[in-house]
């Protein structure tokens, strides 16, 4: 048996979700990481619910169905011992589960015009723009080296996993869900409600001056996406972050 939604119920489940999402993000790092966890699989069942006993209109549909990678990423990484691993292969496994879900998420909702090439030629621009906003954020952050003791193989591992976060998150973020939001709501709400889930990513950090740099570089890389609809070009910018603040830094400031 299936439910019918009325129009003014429609945009409902998308706002309820974010706040569950956000609300288990908090409960997670902030007070009491079993519960934190509940709470994510109580957000998961709820959307699983909705999808399973309630008639959306397919977008709306498409948007939930695809908003279930954010809490599964977070339950099952909050499951796994990842303090017993290497910062290099937290961050490979965290990424690998994300990849998986993003691959997941794409053989299930086709969206047309992902990627253009509108604006390529600003890619060395884009490098330079990651790694000075890198510093920045390396600035508010310091984090220490990724790796105990330095070797050749160690630092091209390490880029290589850094290298790749970039281009996964913004697949995930502004490649599918931004693309699945502008079919729902104008731009500016749009790119409003995806960068409250970008933040809500990066709320581990404990850190207000770094949620703020995040929402900032969130909005920027979301309007870029927007103007030129150019994948490559924002997700360059998003891995020379990365690698200015896991790698190419904390390596300088080490000496």
């Amino acid at each position: 048996m299936r439910f019918k939604t009325n129009q003014l119920f429609r945009f409902y489940p998308i706002f309820l979700f974010i706040i569950l999402f956000l609300f288990s993000e908090l409960v997670l790092i902030g007070f009491n990481v079993n519960y934190g966890i509940w709470s994510y699989f109580l957000s998961l069942i709820f959307l699983f619910l909705l999808l399973s006993f309630c008639d959306f209109q397919e977008d709306i549909q498409n948007l939930l169905g695809a908003m279930t990678i954010l809490p599964i990423i977070r339950f099952i990484g909050s499951l796994m011992p990842l303090e017993n691993f290497s910062f290099l292969m937290r961050v490979g496994i965290v990424y690998a589960i994300m990849a998986i879900g993003m691959i997941s998420i794409l053989f299930i909702v086709k969206i047309k015009d992902m990627h253009k090439w509108k604006g390529s030629y600003f890619f060395p621009v884009a490098i330079l723009a990651g790694l000075g906003l890198g510093y920045l954020e390396y600035l508010i952050l310091r984090p220490s080296l990724p790796f105990e003791s330095f070797s050749w193989g160690i630092f091209l591992l390490g880029f290589l996993f850094i290298f790749s976060t970039g281009f996964i998150e913004e697949i995930i973020f502004r490649g599918v869900l931004q693309n699945l939001f502008m079919k729902v709501f104008n731009p500016f709400i749009s790119i409003l409600l995806l960068n409250i889930l970008f933040i809500t990513m990066h709320l581990v950090w404990k850190n207000a001056f770094e949620i703020m740099f995040v929402f900032f570089i969130g909005i920027m890389l979301s309007l870029i996406y927007y103007k030129t609809r150019n994948l490559i070009l924002i997700s360059l910018v998003h891995s020379s972050i990365n690698l200015s603040l896991f790698i190419i830094f904390p390596i300088v400031f080490s000496k």
